[in-house]
């Protein structure tokens, strides 16, 4: 792993380029071999791909009023790339993004977009357990019908590690209407096998419209096991 010495014409630079890739590690930039071919990749990364191969091939069965729609909807779903820059996405960025945040909670593809909806608060988030193989995430605020809390979750880690780690896991979709909390015990045992005692386990949460496949109000907490 190389360090980055900038000049003064390059500020920053991300992504892959031949047999490298570019980022930002907490150090600072670093540059990493990339690994050749689908080699080490697991049943969900699979599945993560095919999933995505599929609702992109769907594109081309919109008609080109449909596909215009998209396009005319894009600036009203901009974005923040890797740098920290304001973007707007393409129609064809639009359709496959919200349509597979509506895959994740197990709902049918948009064929026209939607309008980005009114976000809703569900207030604060926190983690917390009544005993070894328990574990809840809560909210504050009020539920709604109309949307789904996705969370991820990380393996079990240092109660040092204070910051969430980028390998995670995602644990499903649960609803939010009439209840202040999700059991995620079960989905995360499936995941990572267990809970550890002394141990850290951070948690991504972000909440998806059900109507509009908008994704929003991404964050994260942790909870420590004794």
């Amino acid at each position: 792993m190389a360090s980055i010495k900038y000049s003064g014409l390059v500020s920053e630079i991300k992504g892959k380029l031949n047999g490298s890739i570019l980022s930002a590690g907490y150090g600072g930039p670093i540059i990493r071999n990339r690994k050749s071919g689908r080699v080490g990749l697991t049943t969900r990364n699979l599945s993560a791909l095919a999933i995505m191969s599929y609702i992109s091939s769907t594109w081309r069965s919109l008609t080109s009023l449909q596909r215009d729609a998209w396009t005319a909807m894009a600036p009203s779903y901009p974005y923040i790339n890797k740098f920290g820059d304001p973007k707007i996405p393409s129609g064809f960025q639009l359709y496959c993004t919200l349509n597979s945040n509506l895959h994740l909670v197990a709902l049918p593809l948009l064929s026209t977009p939607i309008n980005p909806p009114i976000q809703r608060n569900l207030g604060v988030f926190s983690l917390s357990s009544t005993g070894p193989t328990q574990l809840q995430i809560n909210w504050s605020g009020s539920g709604a019908t109309v949307v789904s809390l996705v969370i991820s979750a990380s393996p079990v880690v240092s109660v040092g590690v204070g910051v969430s780690p980028r390998r995670r896991k995602n644990l499903g979709a649960f609803a939010t209407n009439s209840v202040t909390f999700a059991d995620i015990s079960s989905s995360y045992s499936a995941a990572y096998g267990g809970f550890t005692a002394g141990s850290r386990i951070w948690v991504n949460y972000s909440i998806i419209d059900k109507t509009s496949g908008f994704r929003y109000g991404n964050g994260s907490t942790f909870f420590d096991f004794p």
